[in-house]
């Protein structure tokens, strides 16, 4: 049987009494089920993971754990992927969070289009505190013990701002005649950043703002792909090249 995993970030000590919020009683109670001995993981965000066992169980108040013992158990990629995607819409977004965070990205930053409605900009302060939840809940199921970051969304040319000329910039284009052989050249490749555009592609702005920073245009395929398809294939393609996925 699998042992549920729950985000704790908090640091704790081997034989410590741990005492669990409501939100959390509830989920044990009434989505896992579980009972009074069963064993439960806590990951705290930074590769700790915790093994504790239920001492008292009891839906009116709140659970109690100790905790068993304590490991540094790190699943992270030796390849930090840092991805820049355009804002989409919620579903899309969100779906695209989930897979990042499951195939081992280091960071997304949401990037505004230029023609981004500006009457939304006040709701995105809302979505990341829901995208958060949502790298929380992907790091609890996919065995993940450090948390995604989610950048704050800004302008393309803003983060790129904030990188390095000896950086790794990539430009996933289908109009590209490059492919991914063409980085295998390189060598000492530790830390990738990409970008992934919208169904519409990129603004003339941000395409000037792309070949000003020598970013890398790299194509998946002669295929015109859907904007989820693209960062799960460009992600894939990265781990499996310098990253966890290769031999």
């Amino acid at each position: 049987m699998r042992i549920p995993r729950i985000y704790f970030p908090n640091n704790c000590i081997i034989g410590e009494i741990l005492v669990l919020n409501k939100d959390i009683t509830h989920y044990i109670i009434h989505v896992l089920r579980m009972k009074k001995d069963n064993i439960i993981e806590l990951f705290n965000g930074n590769n700790i993971v915790y093994q504790t066992k239920i001492i008292d169980l009891n839906k009116y108040n709140r659970i109690r754990l100790i905790v068993l013992y304590k490991i540094y158990k790190s699943k992270e990629s030796h390849i930090k992927l840092h991805l820049a995607q355009l804002l989409l819409n919620t579903k899309k977004m969100e779906f695209i969070i989930q897979k990042s965070v499951e195939l081992g990205v280091n960071t997304v930053t949401p990037i505004i289009p230029k023609d981004y409605n500006i009457n939304k900009l006040n709701l995105l302060n809302t979505k990341i505190k829901r995208w958060q939840n949502i790298i929380i809940n992907s790091c609890a199921q996919c065995g993940r013990n450090k948390i995604m970051k989610i950048k704050k969304p800004q302008p393309l040319i803003d983060w790129c701002s904030l990188l390095k000329e000896k950086n790794i910039k990539i430009f996933f284009s289908p109009y590209s005649n490059n492919n991914i052989n063409k980085l295998k050249k390189l060598s000492l490749i530790n830390e990738i950043y990409f970008l992934i555009g919208s169904e519409s592609g990129i603004s003339k702005e941000d395409n000037l703002v792309i070949n000003n920073y020598k970013f890398f245009n790299i194509t998946l395929g002669p295929r015109i792909l859907r904007v989820e398809t693209a960062v799960i294939s460009a992600v894939t393609i990265l781990q499996t090249i310098f990253g966890d996925m290769g031999s």
